[in-house]
């Protein structure tokens, strides 16, 4: 795996395990509306009752996103040793081919 891919799959680990903690943090403390600042428009209260009063979809609209997200992460991660494995056997076949072209018969 190259550097790049690797600071990629670091980056989006570090982002999923954040995005666990608010999760977390929302279901397991009460008064998570504490936490955020001031809403003088009111659309936060329409979004939260909206939510509630819906909560059946919203449920499984959640699922199926989280759900696909870690599909989607998993087809990187999978992708990438995948794409690594296949360049170390071109990597061999090139050595092989060269070694066999330099020798004398």
């Amino acid at each position: 795996m190259t550097l790049i891919q690797s600071q990629y799959m670091m980056s989006m680990i570090i982002i999923l395990l954040l995005e666990g903690v608010v999760t977390a943090d929302i279901l397991l403390n009460s008064d998570w509306e504490k936490d955020l600042p001031e809403d003088p428009t009111g659309k936060f209260n329409d979004f939260k009752d909206f939510v509630e009063s819906n909560f059946d979809v919203c449920k499984w609209i959640i699922l199926v996103q989280t759900f696909r997200t870690l599909c989607s992460y998993l087809k990187k991660a999978l992708n990438a040793s995948i794409n690594s494995a296949t360049a170390a056997r071109v990597e061999m076949a090139d050595i092989t081919t060269t070694d066999d072209a330099v020798r004398p018969d």
